[in-house]
């Protein structure tokens, strides 16, 4: 069905698989036996269709079609029951050919409408056919159009006279019809009577019987036979003989007929049949070759596959294929198989594509595979591609396709039987056609595929290149990070420094001045033993020396513990120091929450001494993996921040606990009673060099700080605060390693402080 609609070229919309031109047949004859081939040729052509493609009953054409045929028949004709009339036509010999005698076959009306019934979804996709009653000459029809299709009444018209043109396939007058209900008016669907005369069955033997008494009747009148002679009754029997031998003779002559029918229509559903299973296996054999050459997307190995099933699946001797170059300006990369002469000779050729020349037209700009014979070749119409194809491979008449895929031209493939010698039929052409457009599609794919690989091979260098600047950059601003953090942990210390320079003076001081008064009492204890060591002076004497050498000892041992205590907290507190100053690798280390807390504490205890207050609760003992240095930055400036919110006396109170809502995270909450921030200063608190603080008290970038090493971390932290009431900060990080013994932790007290 498709390749006829490609053989003719007409539009979709008038040959869609809805109505079959077998069953258009009868208006055909009508209009050519009764008003002449003129006006069949000027119907046909007020429709838009070929003749040629409508008396093909292997075609269809669209119901829309079938009902503008039918409104066209009555205005060429002027007879407004020309559709009823054509319709009784259906049933003609001229109308169905051998499917008359098959009809006839049938044996009545009954087993017709029958057969009817059943059959007319093959021939009228869009009706639906149900017989309500049928009886020995009457029967009633219900016809309903389906959904989608559009009634009209001259179909209607129509129906009825194929169903009144039924009886005449055997020989009877045409049956009556009335229609009750129409669905062109408005009803459900269309209901119809028919009813018709039976032929009689002995028609000549009883014509024969009454010619016979016919003759009795004037013999009784003339006397020209005796009465009581056996003449009349051999006169009535031999009558009736000849008469069924006339009715026997019209049977064998209908069986005649029938018989040749049934002998031509044996043979061409031979023919058919034939021709159906060579289809059959064609079409096999392109499943076959569409199989192995859509199993692969690479196109060398594709273009291999493909010369080789022409040759090897489709009978060819030798193959070829040639593909479009980017531009789609010349043909080229030319491969073949089966002669080893022609894979060389094709192997470079170049040819241009152009539209010069009926071969060229008629391959590369309609698109359609032909056969290039010798005589097309020897002729001026031939085309430079076509000269080429022959002088390389020698052949005089070949098969060439073209492969084009949405409406793009990608190549051609031709073939020839030059060592057979066989010719070329329409059936290789027909499975040539149908594997170039197969192969059209898994070529383009091969080339999408191919242009991906490109793409991605471009976008991974790209992408290579891209993350090694990303990669560079990173580490950029990592650095910078980093080195802003120790910055800001610098600028810290600076601003601590005064404070720190006379906490770490005041236990020094301890230790020198502990130290000279230890050298005086080592002198005196020097004395005093050697004074106790001599015999001279009484025992009382004695005694005195040797108490005041012990209060001496005991005095150096205060001393010294004085020293030792001042040493230790000065060793201390520029451990603490150093911990917090120095920079460490930037990769993250198992820590408990509480240390950075600790040394902040110790460095800020100079500005907390004697006014502040900080009480801890500590309910969590696990560490958290952490940069340390980032972690002591956090919590320093966090601290600071709230010592400084302090002016007076003042409490601060830490909190280390579990995340709320199941987190596994650790919480630390730093609340204090300072002044606190004004709630339009809070939105702001978090922006980079945004401060609150006095001039020379602050650089703005303590809390941006803070809030990027938290982020880092893949925590947050949250600000809470109300004037006169103090802030509350809140860190939340993740926790990570093992679980920490509680060295130095505590449930309570005073953290860092001695």
């Amino acid at each position: 069905m498709e390749s006829c609609r490609e053989s003719y070229r007409f539009d979709e919309s008038m040959v869609k698989s809805e109505f079959s031109c077998r069953a258009l047949n009868s208006i055909l004859v009508y209009m050519d036996g009764v008003y002449g081939r003129k006006a069949l040729e000027e119907l046909i052509r007020k429709t838009g269709l070929s003749l040629d493609y409508l008396q093909d009953h292997h075609n269809w054409v669209s119901w829309s079609y079938y009902c503008n045929l039918l409104k066209n028949l009555v205005e060429v004709t002027g007879d407004p029951r020309s559709p009823y009339i054509a319709g009784t036509r259906s049933w003609d010999k001229k109308s169905w050919g051998f499917f008359y005698y098959i009809t006839y076959a049938l044996g009545n009306v009954r087993m017709v409408l029958r057969k009817v019934a059943e059959l007319v979804p093959h021939f009228n996709k869009g009706a639906e056919w149900e017989i309500l009653e049928l009886q020995k000459n009457r029967a009633t029809i219900r016809i309903r159009m389906r959904e989608g299709y559009p009634i009209d009444r001259v179909c209607c018209e129509s129906r009825m006279g194929q169903l009144a043109g039924i009886p005449r396939a055997f020989g009877m007058p045409l049956g009556k019809v009335r229609e009750s209900r129409c669905q062109a008016r408005g009803d459900e669907a269309c209901r119809v009577e028919l009813s018709w005369l039976n032929r009689p069955r002995r028609f000549y033997g009883f014509l024969g019987l009454m010619a016979a008494i016919g003759i009795l009747f004037v013999n009784d009148r003339m006397n020209i036979i005796r009465p009581g002679l056996p003449g009349p009754f051999l006169l009535l029997f031999s009558s009736y003989l000849v008469g069924r031998v006339f009715d026997f003779r019209g049977v064998l002559h209908h069986y005649k007929e029938q018989t040749e029918a049934l002998e031509e229509s044996v043979k061409v559903i031979e023919a058919k049949y034939l021709n159906l299973q060579k289809a059959n296996d064609g079409v096999r054999t392109l499943h076959e070759i569409s199989q192995a050459v859509t199993g692969t997307l690479h196109m060398e190995d594709l273009l291999d596959i493909l010369l080789k099933m022409v040759v090897e699946r489709l009978g060819f001797d030798r193959s070829v294929v040639f593909l479009t170059d980017s531009a789609g300006a010349f043909l080229q990369k030319g491969r073949s198989y089966g002669d080893a002469a022609l894979t060389e000779a094709v192997r470079n050729l170049s040819v241009p594509v152009h539209f010069n020349s009926s071969l060229a037209e008629e391959v590369l700009r309609r698109q359609q595979a032909t056969i290039v014979t010798a005589e097309f070749l020897a002729g001026e119409q031939a085309s430079d591609l076509g000269r080429k194809i022959s002088e390389l491979t020698g052949t005089r008449e070949y098969v060439v396709a073209p492969l084009v895929s949405k409406g793009s031209l990608l190549g051609v493939i031709a073939a020839d039987k030059v060592r057979s010698g066989s010719l070329i039929t329409q059936h290789d052409l027909s499975l040539m056609e149908s594997l170039a457009n197969t192969v059209a599609v898994a070529i383009e794919n091969a080339r999408t595929l191919a242009t991906i690989e490109e793409m991605n091979l471009d976008l991974e260098k790209k992408v290579e290149e891209r993350t090694q600047k990303l990669k560079e950059s990173l580490r950029e601003l990592r650095e910078a990070q980093a080195q802003l953090i120790h910055t800001e942990k610098m600028s810290s210390l600076g601003v601590l420094f005064t404070g720190l320079a006379h906490e770490i003076n005041n236990p020094v001081n301890f230790a020198y001045n502990g130290t000279a008064a230890l050298e005086k009492k080592l002198r005196k204890i020097h004395a005093l033993s050697r004074g106790c060591a001599s015999a001279e002076g009484s025992p009382g004497e004695k005694e005195e020396r040797a108490a005041r050498l012990l209060e001496a000892i005991v005095d150096s041992e205060r001393i010294m513990k004085i020293i030792s205590r001042g040493l230790q907290r000065t060793h201390r507190l520029i451990s603490h120091l150093k911990q917090f100053a120095c920079r460490r690798p930037e990769e993250l280390e198992p820590i408990l929450p509480e240390s950075p807390l600790r040394s902040a504490l110790t460095i800020l205890h100079h500005e907390m001494a004697g006014r502040i207050a900080v009480r801890t609760e500590n309910r969590f003992r696990n560490r958290i993996m952490g940069h340390p240095d980032q972690l002591n930055q956090l919590f320093l400036n966090l601290l600071h921040n709230a010592v400084q919110a302090i002016r007076g006396s003042g409490n601060i109170r830490i909190t280390i606990e579990k995340a709320p809502k199941g987190e596994d995270a650790v919480s630390v909450c730093i609340r204090d009673d300072g002044a606190g921030i004004r709630p339009e200063d809070l939105p702001r608190v978090f922006e980079p060099f945004y401060t609150t603080k006095k001039s020379g008290e602050g650089t703005g970038l303590g809390l941006g700080i803070c809030r990027r090493i938290v982020e880092n971390h893949g925590g947050r932290i949250a600000l809470a605060s109300e004037v006169g009431n103090g802030t509350e900060v809140t860190v939340i990080l993740p926790v990570g390693g093992c679980p920490a013994k509680a060295e130095g932790a505590s449930e309570g007290g005073v953290l860092g402080t001695d």
